[in-house]
């Protein structure tokens, strides 16, 4: 009775554990045919694998489709002619004839990869053949997965710059190594040395470390020390002279502040005075300016006037008769003054003048001259 039991127990674990493996087949799709998992070959031609061994699934749009059943050479006499992948693609799903499949490493070599089936944006055509179903594939790089390409060129570009930047450096460092390179100040100043070795940063510490052990041997003369301190005395005094200079000089400047205030005050003063008899001066020279300016209009209306021949003024000078006669008045002028002249002359010889004789004249006959003065009583030239 009890063995029945117990072969009972065991076929009913048997039963248990062959449905669960099933189950778990079906849920990985590692299901056979005969279990309700129909699947066609997806043959994957890639160049070069690595990571993709026997179960590795293989996804489409982030969907797993099918997994990888086997692995063969195209050529087992030349293996580096490629390998191809037959994936174990779920009867109810289709793929696109344009797709083609991108193999992922396990990520640092951990866990497993996987194959991605890649669409293109105009959605890859009709559906495979199922029967001939063929597509190329290419090996891809988990770090681009990890790590964005724009991210990733960014630190090429920076890995690029650090080294042209070491490249640079590398100068300075040369340089920096001569400065601090050991260079005793005995050899620096050895004349059979000249020319070999550079005086640099080391040389120049030393050279100011021996400096400072002269100026603390000066410094510890007593009598240094006693010049020192009656130095400092003296600038303490003149520094308090200088205070008081300066405060001096404070009330001075004060003072030609103040003084400055009043002459400006007094300048403003005689500024608004000087403006008020402008002003004044002004308002008494605007009549005295308007008749000016009507007396100047008057001048240039008679000037219009004269030039147009208005008036008795413009007639005369645009009547050309006027200045025929003029011309004729001052030639009997002339002729006028010349007999004076001859006149005068004979008068000055002779003491008289003829005259014309008018016999008709009313008061009867008339003397032929005229006796102006004796010219024998005139004193003669050169006497007394």
């Amino acid at each position: 009775m009890k063995e029945h039991r117990r072969n009972v127990l065991v076929g009913a674990f048997m039963v248990a554990g062959l449905g669960t493996l099933g189950l778990l087949m079906t849920m990985f799709g590692e299901a056979p045919e005969w279990l309700g998992g129909a699947e066609w070959s997806l043959e994957i031609h890639v160049k070069q694998l690595r990571g993709a061994p026997q179960g590795t699934p293989v996804n489409l749009n982030g969907v797993q489709i099918g997994r990888v059943g086997d692995l063969e050479f195209d050529n087992p006499k030349r293996p580096d002619l490629g390998v191809s992948i037959i994936a174990l693609i779920k009867d109810l799903y289709g793929v696109p004839s344009g797709a083609y499949a991108v193999i992922y490493e396990p990520v640092l070599g951990i866990g497993r990869g996987r194959i991605e089936i890649v669409v293109p944006p105009d959605g890859g055509g009709r559906p495979l053949d199922k029967e001939k179903a063929l597509i190329r594939g290419e090996m891809g790089n988990m770090i681009d997965e990890i790590v964005p390409k724009t991210m990733m060129s960014s630190v090429e570009r920076a890995v690029r710059q650090i080294g042209d930047f070491a490249a640079a450096l590398t100068p300075v460092a040369d340089d920096l190594h001569d400065i601090f390179k050991k260079a005793p100040i005995e050899l620096i100043d050895d004349p059979a040395l000249a020319g070999e070795l550079t005086a640099n940063l080391r040389t120049a510490i030393q050279r100011f470390d021996k400096t400072l052990k002269h100026v603390n041997d000066v410094l510890g003369d007593p009598n240094v020390k006693s010049a020192l301190l009656e130095t400092i005395e003296n600038v303490r005094e003149g520094t308090e002279d200088g205070r008081l200079a300066l405060a001096d000089l404070r009330e001075t400047t004060a003072t030609l502040r103040d003084s400055s205030l009043r002459i400006t005050t007094k300048i403003e003063q005689g500024v608004d005075d000087t403006t008020a008899n402008f002003d004044q001066l002004s308002r008494k020279a605007m009549p005295v300016l308007d008749n000016l300016a009507e007396a100047t209009a008057n001048l240039n209306r008679v000037s219009l006037d004269l030039a147009d021949g208005e008036g008795t003024a413009g007639k005369l000078l645009r009547d050309d008769r006027l200045y025929e006669k003029l011309v004729l008045f001052t030639d009997h002028l002339t002729d006028l003054v010349d007999t004076l002249r001859r006149v005068t002359n004979k008068i000055e010889r002779q003491g008289y003048i003829d005259l014309a004789v008018h016999e008709k004249s009313p008061l009867g006959p008339l003397p032929t001259q005229m006796k102006l003065y004796d010219v024998k009583t005139l004193p003669q030239e050169g006497g007394s």
